[in-house]
């Protein structure tokens, strides 16, 4: 029975008849078998916490497939709502799970390619785990591995111009290629959108070369600092800057100073440019951007949710800086 389809191949699931159980089959029809697939045992010995179980992976007749549990609660992608994303809590806290996945692959000299929400596989306690191995290369002895495939708007400048020179004899994917990946990843779960947004893929390709993306701290002014600039350095456009492995990515989120107040952007109000909400116990604060009608003029409400009294005078921004301004409201109600 089908489950689904991509851009690598088809999904179904299927009975094992030697595991006595179903499992989801992944049929890697657009994928060129590279050099992981010559060793595809490497993948069924992979395991950890935050991984998708591997049950099996070969090559047969050049195709390559992949055995997975089949995952019945769906990914991160499907609860992420476009242009409004998830909590930075909840994205952070599923960023640190595809971190301790991702290390685990690392520590098998492997490379996953293609981290992005819909990759990150959600368990029934609501983890992260990660999957979809159709792109993973093996890293060869320079810490280097060759191009094999990816998301376009997750995928490091590097490897980007690897693709679009078509260059299959060079190494671009590395540790430091799924550091990006993670950052990018965490990006995408905040804002609601990818970093990079194109009408083709080598137009986003492009955009990903030329980089950086627009700053997050920009694009959600909810985000806690340290997230943001945990973000920037996963995502730097130099591979040597960014954490040198996905666990020093993890202990850096780790750390982050989570607000009593759980920020999230909501839809925006009839008339309004964009808005937040912040809960704390029972506490619901509402934090809106509107439009004053005057050019670029914006002012900023605070509202208690359930009475609908001010909390606080209105503050005024321009355009320019109404990201800062509300940055600013957001922190100062957390």
């Amino acid at each position: 029975m089908p489950l689904g389809s991509g851009g690598q191949g088809v999904v179904y699931e299927v009975f094992d008849h030697h595991l006595k159980q179903k499992s989801a089959l992944k049929i890697l029809t657009e994928v060129a078998p590279h050099e992981v697939w010559k060793e595809a045992e490497l993948l069924t010995r992979l395991s950890g916490k935050f991984l998708l179980p591997v049950r099996n992976a070969d090559l047969v007749n050049g195709l390559p497939y992949v055995v997975t549990e089949i995952a019945r609660h769906g990914t991160t992608d499907n609860l992420l709502t476009p242009g409004i994303g998830v909590s930075p809590s909840v994205a952070v806290r599923w960023v640190i799970h595809a971190c301790r996945g991702i290390a685990r692959m690392h520590d098998f000299g492997l490379v996953h390619n293609d981290i992005k929400p819909g990759n990150l596989f959600l368990d029934s306690h609501g983890d992260a785990l990660v999957g979809d191995l159709g792109f993973a290369s093996q890293l060869r002895p320079s810490g280097g591995a060759p191009l094999s495939g990816g998301t376009p708007a997750t995928m490091p400048p590097e490897v980007a111009a690897a693709m679009l020179a078509g260059d299959a004899q060079g190494e671009p994917c590395s540790v430091a290629s799924d550091i990006y990946g993670l950052g990018a990843t965490l990006y995408w779960l905040i804002a609601g959108h990818p970093p990079f947004v194109g009408s083709t893929a080598a137009n986003v390709l492009a955009q990903v070369v030329a980089g950086p993306p627009s700053r997050l701290h920009t694009i959600a002014p909810h985000a806690p600092r340290g997230i943001t600039l945990a973000v920037e350095k996963a995502m730097s456009p130099v591979a040597a800057e960014r954490f040198l492995s996905a666990a020093d990515l993890d202990y850096a989120l780790a750390r982050v100073t989570q607000s009593a107040r759980v920020w999230t952007r909501i839809a925006a109000h009839s008339g309004h440019a964009d808005c937040f909400e912040g809960i704390k116990g029972r506490s619901v604060l509402a934090v809106c951007a509107r439009p004053t009608g005057v050019r670029t003029k914006h002012e900023i409400i605070v509202r208690h949710k359930k009475s609908g009294r001010l909390a606080g005078r209105p503050v005024e921004a321009s355009l320019p800086t109404l990201s800062q301004r509300l940055r600013t409201t957001i922190r100062s109600f957390s």
